[in-house]
């Protein structure tokens, strides 16, 4: 492959590792809200009567979330991988997964960092923010500190 070829497929391969990113957190905040009975309930009223009546759908639906979030997570280097596979590395062994461990490292700091904390500080916020959207800044400012427990 040509140098210009290659460093097309690189950012290529950089492009889809960036929207990656981003539009993980939708399915992944969708199942691990799963984990959440009640909410879910309050969510989906018709959920409500089944895990009322049996308590092992209760459960089903509690554990339900950590297995599809497993399954999630599983995927990920396969994903990263086939994107990796755009930039044309000769040496397959070595620079893909040098290649894949990079994305990986960036994929897990962007969306701990970032996205879970700023996406769980608008979330608890989104009320007030509703409420009151010149105050968002000033509302998140106060807010994003209380996530860092989620960090250590």
């Amino acid at each position: 492959k040509s140098n210009h070829s290659r460093q097309g497929g690189e950012l290529l391969s950089l492009v889809l590792t960036f929207f990656l990113c981003i539009f993980w957190t939708i399915p992944v905040g969708f199942f691990a809200s799963l984990g959440n009975v009640s909410r879910l309930t309050e969510l989906l009223p018709f959920l409500a009567e089944p895990v009322e009546k049996y308590e092992w759908f209760s459960a089903l639906l509690a554990q339900l979330a950590p297995l599809i979030l497993v399954v999630f997570i599983e995927l990920l280097p396969h994903i990263l991988l086939f994107f990796s596979k755009f930039e044309g590395l000769i040496e397959i062994e070595s620079m893909q997964h040098y290649s894949l461990m990079s994305k990986l490292a960036s994929f897990t700091i962007v969306q701990t960092f970032f996205i879970s904390t700023i996406a769980s500080t608008l979330f608890r916020s989104l009320e007030s923010i509703v409420r009151n959207p010149a105050s968002a800044f000033a509302i998140v400012a106060v807010a994003l500190p209380a996530q860092a427990a989620y960090l250590i």
